[in-house]
């Protein structure tokens, strides 16, 4: 079997803010991350990574495999698969010195062991990697099928289809309290020491739900599948989740919440909407939090994701992009396709801006830079309440993100 090396490519750009702290395929997209969909598909256990140098070590403790540089030789071809590849399909065999395009991009491709070690990340971050590393390559055209996740939310509008094929257990192992009330349970999956407390609705009769194992389901909690929750989260009593929701690992929720996707760790758990939007983690949202996704005139929403550029989504729902460990203060709203960047906080009344940049204080009294050091030691006490550690490899990509942002936004 061919060695398997995933990559970012040049499009990670289009993905920040969400991709300070991680790699593309680091990604949510219905029940699990882009990363563990390829690895399915491919088959390969232990993949190699390359991605921006910044994140190496960071990248290589969160996922346990081999991170940049490349070995010093390969047994066979390899297969480069590109990171921003929604794997919900299999693979057809890709000859030697081909590649599998989809529109412009670069999905994957079949090369020798030769040219393979000539991969770097910075090469593979070309804009056009197939006049440069690839060069040489016959490009093959891809089914129409196959989706390249380009913007925040090609996420969220593929999520309710990921979570459909990927949600297909109904084990039922959690305390179900009586009340409960479970409508199409061949759709239900319940993990073990999950508790579901009396008054709640467990819905799937318009999709599945999976519920991991360790939830909190306080009473008189609605879900609508398709939806997933990650283990050890909490929804507090009168949380309404409909449709199209994935979150991650140890979140807390409450409100109203449609269509959005919470990668882990961070927490909206009181009143107010989230809908068609992408949370980071280690994210907090104060009380009364809640954003537009559908603009008045039911027009497609532009986003900013750099902070000058508009990009028209072709979509008439778009919602918030927030970045990890930045928080929201009460009753804050967002417009319509809003984004918040890394680290940053906003406590203000009235709208949020359509963009804030990464490492901003926002208040009424106007806009202030948030030290980076102490930002790190926020965050640090926030990571320890979860028992997730702040490695030193973690604080040294903390403290070089305010420059690194500056390349990306404006700020």
């Amino acid at each position: 079997m061919a060695d398997v090396v995933i990559f970012e490519d040049a499009g990670f750009k289009n993905l920040l803010p969400l991709v300070y702290w991680r790699a593309v395929f680091q990604l949510r997209c219905g029940k699990r991350s882009l990363l563990e969909k390829i690895i399915e598909v491919t088959k390969s256990p232990k993949p190699i990574l390359l991605t921006r140098p910044e994140l190496a070590e960071v990248v290589a403790e969160q996922t346990g495999f081999s991170v940049n540089p490349l070995p010093e030789t390969f047994k066979d071809s390899v297969l480069l698969i590109n990171g921003r590849w929604l794997a919900n399909k299999k693979l057809a065999d890709i000859p030697v010195n081909s590649c599998l395009k989809a529109d412009d991009t670069i999905l994957a491709a079949n090369i020798p062991s030769e040219l393979a070690q000539k991969l770097s990340p910075n090469s593979l971050a070309h804009e056009n990697i197939l006049d440069t590393v690839l060069k040489g390559c016959k490009p093959i055209e891809a089914d129409k099928d196959f989706i390249i996740i380009n913007y925040p939310w090609d996420l969220v509008h593929n999520n309710s289809d990921e979570l459909a094929r990927e949600c297909n257990d109904n084990t039922k192992e959690g305390k179900i309290y009586p009340g409960v009330h479970l409508l199409a349970e061949e759709n239900i999956h319940i993990g073990a020491d999950t508790t579901i407390k009396p008054g709640c609705v467990i819905d799937a009769e318009e999709g599945p739900i999976w519920i991991d194992e360790n939830v909190k389901v306080l009473p008189n909690v609605v879900i609508q599948g398709p939806c997933y929750v990650g283990p050890k989260c909490l929804l507090q009593t009168n949380t309404h989740i409909r449709e199209g929701i994935s979150m991650g690992p140890v979140c807390k929720v409450c409100g109203e919440l449609e269509e959005s996707v919470i990668q882990g760790y961070s927490n909206k758990q009181h009143y107010g909407f989230l809908g068609h939007a992408y949370l980071g983690e280690w994210i907090n949202c104060g009380a009364g939090m809640t954003n537009s996704d559908l603009k008045n005139t039911y027009g497609s929403v532009k986003v900013i994701l750099d902070g000058k550029t508009k990009i028209d989504s072709g979509s008439m729902f778009v919602g918030v992009t927030i970045s990890d460990h930045s928080k929201i203060g009460i009753n804050s709203s967002f417009p319509t396709g809003a984004v918040v960047g890394a680290s940053s906080m906003i406590a203000k009344g009235g709208y949020a801006p359509k963009f804030t940049p990464s490492f901003k204080w926002i208040t009424d009294d106007g806009v202030a830079d948030y030290d980076p050091q102490r930002a790190a030691k926020v965050a640090e006490r926030v990571m320890a309440r979860r028992n997730v550690s702040f490695t030193d490899a973690y604080r040294r990509l903390f403290l070089a993100l305010p420059e690194i942002t500056k390349k990306f936004e404006n700020q």
